[in-house]
């Protein structure tokens, strides 16, 4: 797995895995436009598994957010969707201050994967 992001219902990154690449850098093009698809579609639409050439993207649609997973080309989707499960998990038991820290050279919240 390459990342673990968390977006905003207006497709503004919120939060990203502490080693993934910048949410920009994801390469899916009308990312922003889909998040707000999707947010808008959450009660007929509450999950997406995209495959494309260079690898899988999961998405996961939970009150006003998007969870996104990222993997590789020879990622397992089933391990995408655990890694949302976590992070759903730890963000609804511990709550945002727990599972998101603020980096000091970006505006946004980082997901906090290391010891409680």
């Amino acid at each position: 797995m390459e990342g673990v992001y968390l977006f905003s219902s207006s497709g503004a990154s919120v939060a990203e895995s502490r080693n993934s690449p910048a949410a920009h850098d994801i390469p899916f093009g009308g990312l922003r436009d889909f998040l707000r698809y999707l947010a808008e579609s959450s009660r007929n639409l509450s999950e997406v598994t995209i495959f494309y050439p260079s690898g899988f993207l999961f998405f996961r649609v939970i009150d006003d957010f998007v969870l996104l997973a990222v993997g590789g080309p020879k990622a397992n989707p089933s391990l995408l969707r655990v890694a949302v499960d976590v992070a759903q998990y730890r963000w609804k038991d511990k709550g945002m201050d727990k599972v998101f820290r603020r980096e000091q050279r970006s505006r946004g919240w980082r997901l906090f994967k290391g010891r409680e």
